[in-house]
């Protein structure tokens, strides 16, 4: 091949190859719904591929939708042959009757524009919903509200509640704490990590504030129906700033403001969350799990004696309640010793949501030769986001097993192997 036709083809191949890179990079949404009544939340959820993306925020909400909050209700990322995928969502509240619109989303991706179209949705019934009030009128300079990622949920859902700090210029807290104890009847809690409180700028009923997030708790419903959040009481150490009177006429231009400590109580009125029953439908393998999940499969060694352990593992990491999590059922044959599977579970507290991963470990004691084989087994969970059941599968296992096969195996129909209680197996010398 000439020199001039390598020189003609090499930018060629690299053209080609930066146009397969950025079609890699793209992004699409979805609405959970296309119709819901006033007050009820609809969740849009982006997906980015190739990346993670930057300057990745909710699209404005026009028409019938509002915003919820900022912080996003899902934020997941996958990665699949090397293929990353990352999926956010955010929760719009309609506030009326009529269509509410969720504008074009737009991000960056791995350097490459990418967009979404806009999506809408028929809100229906009801009487308006009233915006962000304002102040209360017994606290305007510094008080406290609740503040839940969604006001409708069904039962598990992860509903992530904010208790924010609102204060004027001339009112700054130094050090926040809760006083007593606080519950919500019907749901399981669990605390996040707020991380370094930098106060932002916000805007409540025309008035300007500034505003910082103390405290922050994940909550998920374990009845359906009206999920009240009692009130919480912080205790606020700040540092007041007013302005000096004096007899002295000059002391406007030495001392102009005077500061004092003080020690306030204030306290996040009563908030309620609607919590809605999980629809029909739900196959045999569904326990209660509800989130957004993925399951890796270990498996064990291929070959082991008769009378080994045989040890596998099933890992399930996610978005939503890792703590109440159960266990894969698999499906072992007769002439198997089987223990009860060991949890362990690591939570993830410091985002905006409560992330983790749940370990199952399997131990199964073959008391004969031949194969071993463990059939996949289904794990269900609900996604709140897309509303609907979704089925995740073990990996089957195979194990051979040396040594002489059992004299005797149960009957056909028999019942399988009773559950040892331990799992803390060890081969008789």
């Amino acid at each position: 091949m000439t020199a001039p036709l390598l020189r003609a083809l090499v930018p060629l191949g690299l053209a080609v190859l930066l146009a397969a890179g950025a079609a890699a990079q793209s992004a699409s949404s979805s609405l959970s719904t296309t119709r819901i009544r006033v007050g009820e939340t609809v969740t849009y959820t982006v997906t980015l591929a190739g990346g993670r993306g930057e300057r990745v925020g909710p699209p404005l909400a026009t028409g019938a939708l509002q915003l919820v909050s900022r912080q996003p209700v899902l934020d997941a990322t996958t990665s699949f042959n090397g293929q990353v995928e990352r999926r956010v969502a955010w929760a719009y509240q309609a506030t009326r009757p009529g269509t509410g619109r969720v504008a074009r989303f737009r991000a960056s991706v791995g350097g490459v524009p990418v967009s979404a179209p806009a999506q809408s949705v028929l809100v229906v019934g009801g009487a308006p919903v009233a915006g962000p009030s304002a102040a209360p009128s017994n606290g305007r300079e510094l008080f406290v509200r609740a503040e839940p990622s969604r006001r409708t949920a069904v039962v598990g859902q992860q509903i992530v509640v904010d208790y924010v700090l609102y204060f004027e210029p001339q009112v700054q807290p130094r050090e926040t704490s809760p006083v007593g104890t606080w519950d919500a009847p019907g749901a399981w809690r669990e605390e996040l990590d707020v991380g370094p409180a930098y106060p932002r700028p916000t805007t409540l009923g025309g008035v300007p504030y500034e505003s910082v997030t103390i405290r922050r708790v994940a909550l998920f419903p374990t009845r359906a129906g009206t999920l009240t959040l009692a009130p919480m009481t912080f205790s606020v150490d700040l540092l007041r700033t007013d302005r000096s009177f004096s007899n002295d006429p000059f002391a406007p231009f030495f001392s102009p403001f005077t500061r004092r400590l003080e020690e306030r109580e204030v306290v996040a009125p009563e908030a309620t969350v609607e919590v809605r029953a999980l629809p029909d439908g739900a196959p045999a393998s569904f326990a209660g799990a509800v989130g957004q999940f993925q399951l890796r499969t270990t498996p064990p060694a291929a070959q082991v004696d008769a009378g080994d352990a045989v040890r596998a593992r099933v890992d399930i990491t996610g978005t939503g309640n890792i703590a109440t999590l159960d266990a894969p059922e698999l499906e072992v044959p007769p002439g198997v010793d089987v223990y009860d599977p060991k949890a362990e579970q690591e939570l993830f507290r410091g985002g905006q949501t409560l992330r983790g991963v749940k370990t199952f470990s399997y131990t199964m004691v073959p008391q004969g030769g031949g194969t071993l084989d463990i059939p996949s087994a289904p794990w269900t969970y609900f996604d709140p986001a897309d509303g609907q059941y979704k089925t995740l599968r073990t990996e089957p296992l195979r194990v051979e097993v040396d040594g002489p096969a059992l004299l005797s195996t149960p009957a056909p129909g028999a019942a399988p192997a009773a559950l040892l209680t331990a799992a803390d197996w060890r081969r008789p010398s």
